[in-house]
């Protein structure tokens, strides 16, 4: 029974964890968008 709940543990901890890591990937994505928008103005 504990192997079971360490296998039945295991898929909904890795769940939230790759919701993280992709809410953190476009978060990055969204800041350098911003950052990209705001340089070009003051380049031309």
């Amino acid at each position: 029974m504990k192997c079971r709940k360490l296998a039945t543990k295991a898929p909904e901890e890795q769940g939230p964890e790759i919701r993280d890591a992709e809410t953190t990937e476009s978060s990055a994505g969204a800041d350098k968008g911003s950052a990209e928008v705001n340089e070009n103005p003051e380049q031309k």
